[in-house]
């Protein structure tokens, strides 16, 4: 599913103002997402942890295989 579609799903019966004030965004931003745009890493994090859902859910494929690449980096440090 779409990132946008899924957003919509998640919002379920709340306006888009209410749903924009209980993630700390603006209504055009979630009127953008839903309409095809790309998220913000920072609201793709508070997205998932609304939904309770990964947020690789909420980050297009490229953003997906960057922050896949830096948490494999990182382990192989430690």
């Amino acid at each position: 599913m779409e990132i946008g579609r899924k957003v919509r799903t998640i919002r379920g019966n709340l306006t888009q103002v209410e749903f924009a004030r209980r993630l700390g965004t603006s209504q055009p931003v979630i009127s953008d997402v839903e309409r095809g745009g790309e998220p913000s890493k920072r609201l793709a994090k508070k997205l998932a942890a609304y939904a309770g859902l990964p947020v690789s859910e909420f980050l297009t494929r490229e953003d997906n295989v960057f922050t896949t690449g830096i948490l494999l980096f990182r382990g192989l440090r430690n």
